[in-house]
């Protein structure tokens, strides 16, 4: 697969797991979701 693709999936897992994270309540696990993450400043 082309890394365009590679990177759709990675991106629509991620926001299907904060999601269902979110759904549960566990705070703490969209915290880890995003510990090694970063945002632009």
């Amino acid at each position: 697969m082309s890394d365009i693709v590679n990177d759709e999936r990675a991106i629509t897992n991620l926001m299907a797991r904060y999601a269902f994270l979110v759904d549960d309540g566990d705070y703490a696990g969209v915290g880890r979701l995003f510990s090694e993450g970063a945002h632009p400043q």
